[in-house]
């Protein structure tokens, strides 16, 4: 028997069969639709990594990379980790796609593939810092370092040196910066408080 192949939704004006009585058996082919998944870094200060089956990917800089191939539905895992904890990954998708965050991991997203698309992720200076961070005076003077000359930072809390020596020491400024309580936030002269916690007991200076 013949066969004869149809391209999809195309208009058949031939007959399947001369003979008058034939049967003629159609059968509908399908193919797994397929896509590409590019992700990069867009500056500096971090990387973002992507999982997909056995593949894992690291962009980094300049570097793109890029999952091909990837069937329909398939779920793939990005995480964004930036070079010190004063940054925030800032996530965007070209075209618009649905990235999940991780409930369990502030920095990993997954993406549910529905269609090519392109991630990109830029990592942002914080602008707030909580007390109920683990090692917030620690934050504060790692934001000091990073924070270019006129930038902003709202305190939300109390933010305490501890023993730790992490968490301690003095802190230099030697530009222009502005340290301000989040008053929007609900908090107050008495309640966001910078406490150098000075009379601590073997806190290191």
């Amino acid at each position: 028997a013949s066969v004869s192949e149809f391209a999809d939704q195309a208009l058949i004006t031939a007959p399947l069969s001369a003979v008058h009585g034939t049967v003629v058996n159609l059968y509908a082919v399908w193919k797994e639709e397929r896509y590409s998944v590019t992700f990069k870094v867009d500056g500096t200060h971090g990387k973002l990594k992507g999982a997909y089956s056995s593949q894992m990917l690291e962009a980094v800089g300049a570097t793109e990379r890029t999952f091909n191939n990837v069937p329909h539905g398939t779920v793939i895992t990005f995480e964004a980790v930036p070079d010190e904890p004063v940054y925030d990954a800032q996530w965007m998708s070209t075209p618009a796609v649905t990235l999940t965050p991780d409930s369990s991991n502030a920095h990993k997203k997954t993406l549910t593939v529905m269609k090519s698309t392109v991630i990109t992720v830029s990592f942002k200076l914080i602008d707030e810092i909580t007390g109920s961070h683990s090692e917030p005076w620690a934050l504060l003077k790692k934001w000091v370092q990073e924070a270019p000359e006129g930038s902003t930072l709202k305190i939300k809390g109390r933010i305490t040196a501890t023993h730790e020596s992490v968490n301690s020491g003095e802190i230099s400024i030697d530009k222009a910066l502005t340290i301000e309580g989040d008053a929007a936030g609900g908090g107050s002269a008495e309640t966001n408080i910078l406490d150098a916690n000075g009379t601590a007991g073997g806190k290191p200076g």
